[in-house]
């Protein structure tokens, strides 16, 4: 994105109705590839976009959208998606959403991101448990980075210790695996990835 197209977002004011703030949103959702996490951060405005709800806008929602901005104007720039470096896919889930970043790793160790992608949990998914949360994570970003993933080896990195056992390299999952974990390891065997 250019700075002009970022700077003439974080101009916009506070919306004052619901059509004003889809205008915003609109506005953030179109750099959400390049801003991590921004679904998890913007679910509090999203409710207020709910048929029935009735319109606020206080201290929270615009601290919210000041640190959006903030995330916006300092935002990492990417880089570009090269076949000859290695692909790390790191994924993270919270109560409210799960977020991916893909990454090159370069000579040197350090790791630049390719692309961001983050959503909302819906109702459902909220009531899931904290593996099925982080292993839905991991589904996404698969989900979200394929064309980059399928055919070739990566690695995913995720913060949760008994996911790392559960779908490591040479761990299979419990027969009395509950159905949803059994149907993504499905998902996850048509993948080349270490853990």
């Amino acid at each position: 994105p250019t700075h002009d197209h970022i700077e003439a977002v974080v101009k916009m004011p506070d919306p004052q109705n619901v059509k004003e703030l889809r205008s915003l949103l609109g506005s953030f959702n179109y750099y959400s590839k390049f801003v991590p996490n921004l679904q998890p951060t913007c679910a509090p405005l999203h409710e207020l976009l709910c048929k029935g709800m009735k319109w606020r806008w206080t201290s929270r929602e615009s601290d919210i959208v000041k640190s959006v901005k903030e995330k916006l104007l300092s935002a990492d720039y990417l880089t570009h998606y090269n076949a000859s470096l290695p692909l790390v896919l790191t994924t993270d889930a919270c109560d409210v959403g799960v977020g991916a970043v893909l990454s090159h790793r370069f000579r040197d160790n350090t790791e630049k991101p390719i692309c961001f992608a983050s959503r909302t949990l819906t109702a459902a998914e909220k009531g899931y448990s904290a593996l099925d949360k982080e292993t839905l994570g991991i589904i996404f970003g698969l989900s979200k980075f394929r064309q980059y993933l399928c055919g070739r080896k990566f690695s995913i990195r995720t913060d949760h210790k008994p996911l790392i056992h559960l779908l490591g390299e040479k761990n299979e999952l419990p027969k009395l695996a509950a159905n949803r974990l059994t149907r993504w390891a499905i998902i996850l065997s048509g993948f080349d990835y270490e853990i």
